[in-house]
Formats: structure tokens, C-alpha cells, sequence
């Protein structure tokens, strides 16, 4: 296996540099596609549904994979999958991405687009099945999968309530699936980088019960069977308990520190996601906007995502965790275009197809950034010779 290529050594090189491209070309092309009406080359889709569905389900799977493969080895003291297990992964996962443009029946673009999860829950469970802590990633993983196999078939059968549904619960468990993570690396992060403070970061059992049990519950269609003020005191106590539960994390200290401090703006967004959904209930220009979806996944998870990436492609190639200015330049486009494209449409709708081009271009550039500062590093061995 140690004589593979040094990209397919862990899984975190091929996946972050597939997820870095695939939100470069996909939000680049839709915004073409929207305002130009450019021809994507598409078959059996439309270039909706295409950005939708590779944003819930194509980069964050990306992303998602490369980091819980890359963290597992850690979790269970066990070798990371490489060489052809990764190999067979990223074919899988590219054969979803050009699943789009082939002349296929709907039954194959179906099963084409939806292959790449089921493989990869099976390599995750031989993993962790022996590590009851981290278990609950199995079941979350599998979810995702039957929503995106409901989110393509509510397409194929013009359901727009199955496609809503679909997407409104893999947005909640997407939401769910990275607060998760961060509860697990933003203390560890923090008490790491502020040694000398010896700081006690802990966070009472009431609240990650409460913060994590209403997080899945907002995951499910609950208008279908819960009245809209039941549905409204679900979220006050979610965003309640999801803001103790990140304010437990002491952001005033990691704040200080770049590298850090953007996956905490990444963990207010995905809170405030919340809120935003919640005043859609009284607003439905909030709703129509999808100004909370863009809320979740243009700021809560891209902040995540290029924070997460930048690390990880720091410190698991041997070099210094360290925001140098490109990076810290890389994190604030990222901001800037998930904060144009969520607010925007809502204060000047007038502005809203103009406002798309800003929004995508600085929301891309940030991942240009990191292309270009890590595709060497994330392909060549480690300079200090150890393998990964």
C-alpha cells in the first residue's frame, strides 16, 4: 500500500481537494445556469435540482467522509483506509458527479447517484463498530443516504413535497452531523491552543442532551403530525440549548485565534440558521429566499469546511497549524459571500441576481485560495517523512 500515490495515503487529501472543486464548479455554474441560462449539458435533470442536491449531498459528503475516515484511525488507534479502498471511494464518488450528463433511465440515475454513501457506511461501521462513542455517526451517515435516494426520486416523480421533505431533513441532519464534530474538536482546539490558561471546558449533560435530542427532532417532517406552535417551542428550546452548548465552548478566548475562530463563527451560523428558520414561520419571504438553507450551508457548513479543511491539511501533512494571510484571506471571502447571499435577497431583493455574482465569486474564491495553497501539499509525501 506504501507504494500508491501519496494523495490516496489518507482519506482527508483526495476527498478535501474533491470538495473544494466541487463547490467551486457546482455554485460557479449554477449561478451561469440561473442568471445566463447557460446549457450545462445536463440529462435528466435540471440545474436546480443539480446545485441543491451536489450541495447537500455531493460536497458535504466530500467533506464529511474526509474528515470522520481521516479521524476514525484516531478514534479507534487503527490504520486509516488508503491505497484501493480510497481509490474505489473517490470512482465511486465521482460516478455520482458525472452521473448527471449521462443518457441513462431515471431507475439507473437513481442508483448511480446514490452509491457512494451505502460503500462508505460499510468501511465507517467495520471501523467503529467496537467504539460505542462515535456509533451514532452510522445511523446519521445512513439517514442521509435514504434522503438523498428520496430527495432524486421526489424529482424523478415530480414530488416537490418529497423533494421538500428530503432536503429539509438532510439539512437538519447535516446541521446535526457538524455541531457534532465541532462538540468534539472545538474544546480540544481551544484547551490546545491556550495551554497556559489550563482552561476547563465542559459542558453539562442537561445541555448536550437537550441540544443534540432537539436537533434530531427538527430533522423529522414534524408538520406533518405537530401543530405550529409545538413546532415553534421546539426550535426556541434547540436555538436555547444549541447557543448555551456553544457559549459552554468559551469562544471569547478561541475567538482569538484564526484558525479557530472561524469554526465558531461556523458553529453560530449553523444556531442562527435556526432562528432564521423559526422567523420563517411568521415571514415566508425568509422562506422563499431559502435564506435559512444558505444560512447552513453557504456560512454555518463553508465556514466549517474551509476551517476544517485548512487544519487538517496543516497538521496531517506535517506543517505548522497557522493562519498565514492567504488562509485568514481565504476565511473571510468565505463569510463574505455566505453573508451576501443569505442577507441580500431579503433587505434588497431588487439586487438579488447581481447579488449572486458577488456571493459565488467571493464564496468560491476562498475555496480557489485553499486549491492553490494546499493541492501540492495534499499530493506529495509529508516533509518530516512520516507516512499519511
Amino acid at each position: 500500500m506504501k507504494n500508491t500515490l501519496p494523495v490516496f495515503n489518507i482519506s482527508f487529501r483526495p476527498f478535501f481537494l474533491l470538495a473544494a472543486i466541487i463547490a467551486i464548479i457546482n455554485v460557479t455554474f449554477w449561478v451561469s445556469a440561473f442568471v445566463k441560462g447557460t446549457d450545462l449539458g445536463l440529462v435528466n435533470f435540471d440545474p436546480l435540482f443539480w446545485h441543491g442536491h451536489e450541495m447537500l449531498f455531493g460536497f458535504t459528503s466530500a467533506l464529511i467522509i474526509g474528515f470522520l475516515f481521516t479521524a476514525s484511525s484516531h478514534w479507534t488507534q487503527t490504520t486509516p483506509y488508503r491505497g484501493c479502498f480510497l481509490i474505489f471511494l473517490v470512482a465511486l464518488w465521482l460516478m455520482e458527479r458525472f452521473s448527471y450528463f449521462l443518457n441513462i433511465s431515471h431507475n439507473w440515475s437513481i442508483i448511480l447517484l446514490n452509491i457512494f454513501y451505502p460503500a462508505s457506511i460499510i468501511l465507517l461501521f467495520l471501523k467503529l463498530r467496537k467504539n460505542k462513542q462515535v456509533y451514532i455517526f452510522i445511523p446519521l451517515l445512513s439517514t442521509l443516504w435514504i434522503l438523498s435516494i428520496l430527495h432524486t426520486y421526489g424529482y424523478m416523480s415530480d414530488s416537490l413535497s418529497l423533494q421538500d421533505i428530503s432536503k429539509n431533513s438532510a439539512s437538519a441532519i447535516i446541521r446535526l452531523l457538524i455541531l457534532l464534530i465541532l462538540g468534539r474538536v472545538i474544546p480540544f482546539f481551544t484547551k490546545s491552543r491556550f495551554k497556559d490558561l489550563d482552561l476547563k471546558i465542559n459542558v453539562p449533560k442537561f445541555v448536550q442532551r437537550f441540544s443534540i435530542l432537539t436537533l434530531i427532532i427538527l430533522a423529522l417532517p414534524l408538520s406533518l403530525f405537530l401543530s405550529p406552535s409545538a413546532i415553534i417551542i421546539v426550535y426556541l428550546i434547540c436555538i436555547i440549548f444549541n447557543t448555551l452548548r456553544v457559549l459552554y465552548w468559551k469562544p471569547l478566548i478561541g475567538m482569538k485565534e484564526p484558525m479557530i475562530a472561524v469554526l465558531y463563527i461556523g458553529s453560530f451560523a449553523l444556531v442562527f440558521g435556526l432562528v432564521m428558520e423559526l422567523i420563517g414561520f411568521f415571514n415566508g419571504s425568509i422562506g422563499f429566499s431559502q435564506a435559512p438553507l444558505h444560512m447552513l450551508l453557504a456560512f454555518g457548513l463553508g465556514s466549517v469546511a474551509i476551517g476544517m479543511m485548512t487544519r487538517v491539511s496543516l497538521g496531517h501533512t506535517g506543517r505548522i497549524i497557522k493562519a498565514d494571510k492567504y488562509i485568514i484571506i481565504s476565511f473571510v471571502f468565505v463569510i463574505i459571500g455566505a453573508l451576501i447571499r443569505v442577507f441580500v435577497p431579503i433587505i434588497w431583493n431588487e439586487f438579488y441576481e447581481t447579488s449572486l455574482h458577488y456571493a459565488s465569486g467571493f464564496w468560491t474564491l476562498g475555496f480557489i485560495i485553499y486549491l492553490i495553497k494546499f493541492f501540492w501539499p495534499l499530493v506529495t509525501k509529508r516533509p518530516d517523512g512520516k507516512y499519511g
